[in-house]
């Protein structure tokens, strides 16, 4: 039976080869549903299922993928809410380039963005040590004791591509968490209501990044 996600919130992220402005090839899709934290894994190299991953000493078995890369895409596309980092300024554009099936406006309306998320409850946050940049996916990793597998070249699938993709959409699923309880305590203890601003703030990266793939057209004599 096929899986069924259209009321769930699943927090996901996807591997390919390159900025959305030049990206030729699209390589995995991860991710883990907020409910059950059960992750689910979509590619189109199936000899990559169990392979064993050294890191840091640590080893980590590649799983079995759920299905192909085109079925990942639908399963987003169906879900009631899509949660990545960067979300508005890169993954569900790469989506829609390579599955036009997987509508831009369509997913804009259930997208979030951890990114936009961060920034917006607490734009001048505490630096961590060793890290560069307060809001990206590795210093929250630094933050929440987790650490972003580090790689150089996207331009091939790789088990350790594949492993990175993996720990980054735990590691996010851990700063959605983290971040809404925030949301909400502020809420609750302070009265600061976020939601329009993190709403208003998911538009303008999503038009600014549509605007930097199509232009805009002016007026001029």
């Amino acid at each position: 039976m096929p899986l069924d996600f259209s009321n769930s919130e699943l927090v996901y992220d996807t591997e390919a080869n390159d900025l959305l402005t030049k990206v030729t090839e699209m390589w995995c899709i991860y991710f883990i549903d907020v409910e059950t934290e059960k992750g689910y894994l979509f590619h189109d190299y199936p000899t990559f299922d169990g392979t064993v991953v050294d890191d840091n000493g640590k080893e980590y078995t590649i799983p079995i993928r759920t299905g192909s890369l085109k079925e990942g895409a639908k399963a987003l596309y169906q879900a009631k809410k899509i949660i990545a980092h960067n979300a508005n300024g890169y993954d569900i554009f790469v989506l829609n380039k390579f599955f036009p099936a997987f509508k831009l406006e369509k997913a804009f309306a259930k997208s979030w963005d951890t990114l936009i998320q961060s920034k917006c409850q607490q734009y001048d946050r505490r630096p961590v040590k060793g890290y560069k940049g307060i809001h990206g996916l590795d210093v929250w990793g630094g933050r929440l004791g987790y650490k972003k597998p580090p790689v150089d070249d996207f331009s091939k699938i790789t088990a350790w591509l594949l492993h990175r993709c993996i720990q980054d959409v735990w590691i996010n699923l851990e700063v959605y968490k983290f971040l809404e309880n925030e949301r909400k305590v502020a809420m609750e203890k302070k009265n600061i209501d976020f939601m329009e601003g993190i709403l208003e703030d998911h538009a303008y990266k999503f038009n600014a990044t549509l605007q930097g793939l199509r232009g805009a057209k002016l007026d001029v004599p």
